[in-house]
C-alpha cells in the first residue's frame, strides 16, 4: 500500500512539475501581449541630407517641441528651388486627423512649418512632404486642376520621435527677419565646414606631392649608375611621376579656385545678413 501511496505521489509531483514547466513556456510566450508589444519609433536625423527624389534632398535644420503651448517648429532647406510645397503632420496615436500646419515662413530653399495642438505625450511624429504643384497662369482654377492639386504625389514622410526631440518651452512664431538670420547663419555654417574640408583635401595633395618627389630624387640619383636599357624604364617612370605632380597641382588649383568662391559666398551671406539686421 506504501509503494502505491509513494509512486502516487511521484506522479503527482511530476505531474506538478511539469504543469509549473508548461505554465511558464506559455507565459514567456505571451508575456509581449501583456506588457505591450515594444514599438519601434522612427526619428530622422537632422543635418543629413534625404533623397525627396532622383534629384532633389531635404534636410532638417531643427525640429523644436514647445511642452507649454503643445507646438512644434521645424526649419527645412530644400535642395529644389521651389517655394510650393506641401505638407501634412500626423501623430502616431492619430493617423488619420492630420494636424493644423502653417507654413510661417518659405524662401526659396528655405521653409519653417508651425505645428498646432500637438499631444503633450505625442510619442511620434511624422510629416508628409509632397510634390511641388505645376504654376496655373489661369487665375480661375478648373474643377480637373483642383483635383489634381489635391493629388500630388507623395515624395517623402519625416519622423520625430519625442524621447529625441529638442524641448524648447521659449518657442514662438517669429517674423521673416529672424527666420532669414537663422537660414543664414545655417549656410554660413556649411560654407565654413566647406573650406575647412578643401583645406584638408590640398594638404592631403601636397603631402602626396612631397612622397612622389621623393621618389623622383632616388630615380634621379639611381639613373647615374643605370645601363642605357635601365634608363629607358627609368626615364619613363620619372616622366610618369612629373605628370602625377603636374596632375596634383591642377587639383589644387581647382580647390582653391572653389574655396574662393566658398569666401566669396560668405561675404555675400554676411552682407544679407548686415541689410536686414537695418530693416
Amino acid at each position: 500500500m506504501s509503494r502505491i501511496n509513494l509512486k502516487r505521489k511521484k506522479s503527482w509531483m511530476y505531474s506538478s512539475l511539469m504543469m509549473f514547466f508548461v505554465l511558464g513556456f506559455f507565459s514567456l510566450l505571451t508575456s509581449k501581449v501583456y506588457l505591450g508589444e515594444e514599438t519601434v519609433l522612427y526619428h530622422t536625423e537632422k543635418e543629413k541630407e534625404i533623397a525627396l527624389t532622383s534629384t532633389s534632398t531635404v534636410k532638417i535644420e531643427k525640429w523644436d517641441f514647445n511642452g507649454k503651448t503643445n507646438e512644434m517648429q521645424i526649419y527645412l532647406k530644400m535642395s529644389e528651388l521651389s517655394t510650393d510645397y506641401r505638407f501634412e503632420a500626423f501623430e502616431k496615436t492619430n493617423t488619420n486627423n492630420p494636424l493644423p500646419l502653417k507654413i510661417v515662413y518659405k524662401n526659396q530653399h528655405d521653409y519653417v512649418l508651425f505645428i498646432e495642438n500637438v499631444s503633450p505625450n505625442w510619442e511620434a511624429m511624422a510629416v508628409d512632404i509632397y510634390e511641388p504643384s505645376i504654376n496655373l497662369n489661369d487665375d480661375n482654377e478648373s474643377e480637373t486642376e483642383v483635383k489634381e492639386e489635391n493629388n500630388r504625389s507623395l515624395l517623402k514622410t519625416i519622423y520625430a520621435d519625442q524621447s529625441k526631440t529638442n524641448v524648447d518651452n521659449n518657442l514662438v512664431v517669429t517674423d521673416e527677419k529672424d527666420y532669414s538670420i537663422h537660414f543664414i547663419e545655417g549656410e554660413r555654417e556649411s560654407v565654413r565646414e566647406e573650406i575647412r574640408k578643401i583645406d584638408q583635401l590640398i594638404q592631403v595633395e601636397k603631402d602626396r606631392q612631397s612622397v612622389i618627389e621623393g621618389e623622383l630624387n632616388e630615380l634621379e640619383e639611381a639613373i647615374e649608375y643605370q645601363t642605357e636599357i635601365e634608363k629607358v624604364a627609368t626615364l619613363s617612370m620619372i616622366k610618369g611621376k612629373e605628370n602625377e605632380i603636374k596632375n596634383s597641382d591642377l587639383l589644387i588649383e581647382d580647390y582653391l579656385f572653389d574655396q574662393g568662391n566658398a569666401r566669396d559666398k560668405i561675404g555675400k551671406l554676411n552682407q544679407k545678413e548686415q541689410d536686414l539686421m537695418k530693416k
